[in-house]
């Protein structure tokens, strides 16, 4: 799979500002006024298409369905759009687990680590985003950075067992959650070491986002 992170040319860089600046899906045409705006050189409707056709295979942008009675296919950021275009706490942009999932793979590509442990951190660190989702209101990405270091913390504590308890809270209206719940339980399993490589790739991935990593309690 293409890297979201992956350096983006300067037309696919606007374009995809025009999306994560939108307030709601857009239209090919809709996008080509925005991203045409003050430009010298306007687009035609077909190079606008193959930008967000080429944001889509590297996940940054998908296609949603017409609202009711209109016509014509909308185009949104995916939530790892936004780290690419730094909008800020990505936890806000999270709303499923496979947003989470998402928004996890794109902020460990942006970060140096072993494949092996960079894979294996995928999952949890998708437990603790979407936990901070839940619980940081509106500083959900602080959240994950004290509970990043928490992994042996009582559920009182923001944390991984805190986090765990709120992925299963979610499960009944998103039932993906439990899979992002099973990986943060996993976290006593790990040998001391691994675990210590798998949080250091976690650490790396958002440390460039969070006011501060947390200290152990």
């Amino acid at each position: 799979m293409t890297s979201s992170l992956q350096p983006l040319s300067a037309g696919q860089r606007r374009t995809l500002t025009v999306l994560c600046e939108a307030e709601a899906p857009i239209t090919v045409a809709e996008a080509r006024v925005r991203i045409n705006a003050g430009q010298p050189r306007p687009l035609v409707t077909e190079q606008v298409y193959r930008r967000l056709l080429a944001l889509e295979r590297r996940r940054l942008v998908h296609r949603v369905p017409a609202p009711a009675g209109r016509r014509g296919t909308r185009w949104m950021p995916r939530p790892a759009a936004h780290v690419q275009h730094g909008s800020g706490d990505p936890t806000r942009f999270i709303a499923t687990p496979s947003d989470a999932m998402d928004m996890a793979q794109a902020l460990l590509d942006g970060a140096p680590a072993q494949e092996l442990f960079a894979s294996a951190a995928v999952v949890p660190l998708a437990g603790l985003l979407f936990a901070g989702s839940v619980a940081g209101q509106g500083s959900g990405i602080d959240w994950v950075g004290q509970a990043l270091v928490n992994t042996e913390a009582a559920t009182g504590v923001a944390g991984w067992a805190q986090a765990q308890q709120l992925c299963l809270a979610a499960v009944a209206h998103s039932p993906g959650v439990r899979l992002l719940a099973a990986a943060l339980d996993r976290v006593e399993s790990w040998e001391p070491r691994q675990r210590e490589a798998i949080c250091a790739a976690m650490h790396r991935a958002i440390a460039p986002l969070v006011s501060s990593i947390g200290e152990p309690r």
